[in-house]
């Protein structure tokens, strides 16, 4: 009797897919292509950031591990907080700096760009570490919406490693 992808899945720990998953993504020169991880928040978080008083802040996360490559994501992330919310900013983080070349993220809403001006994806400059966005041409997120990542740019010389992207919302 053979087990079906569903049962797998729902019968290994998330830690272990995901080693599955990265043993299994192969680029076309042999070497192993990293595989972002996602945090999806249970509950609502709440983000320390000034915010309307009495406005909660809501956060996804996505994590890349390892040395960046570019991406086109296929994971979504769903508005299930029953809320319509209005994304506030796009906040980046990196494990060590690109150099040669900023690396840029893009956000996508139902499959659409959150930054019809390209000029405003959110980035980390060359050589640093931190980078964030509050320009976003699209800000509503209803419910039932869902967002994914990209990284449509790395560092040149060095590409940067282990990236984390906080979208948030209120």
């Amino acid at each position: 009797m053979s087990t079906s992808a569903e049962e797998i899945i729902n019968n290994t720990d998330p830690r272990e897919l995901r080693n599955i998953l990265r043993r299994q993504q192969v680029n076309n020169e042999g070497f192993q292509r990293p595989v972002p991880n996602i945090i999806i928040n249970q509950a609502p978080q709440q983000y320390s950031a000034p915010a309307t008083a009495g406005t909660p802040r809501r956060i996804f996360t996505f994590t890349y591990d390892g040395e960046l490559v570019t991406y086109s994501g296929q994971i979504r992330m769903y508005n299930k907080w029953g809320v319509d919310l209005t994304f506030k900013e796009v906040f980046l983080s990196l494990g060590s700096a690109p150099t040669g070349a900023d690396v840029i993220v893009d956000i996508h809403k139902n499959g659409t760009t959150l930054f019809t001006n390209q000029a405003n994806r959110p980035r980390i400059v060359a050589g640093a570490q931190t980078g964030s966005t509050v320009a976003l041409d699209i800000s509503a997120f209803v419910a039932d919406d869902y967002i994914t990542m990209d990284v449509d740019q790395i560092g040149s010389t060095l590409r940067g490693n282990d990236l984390t992207v906080h979208v948030i919302f209120e």
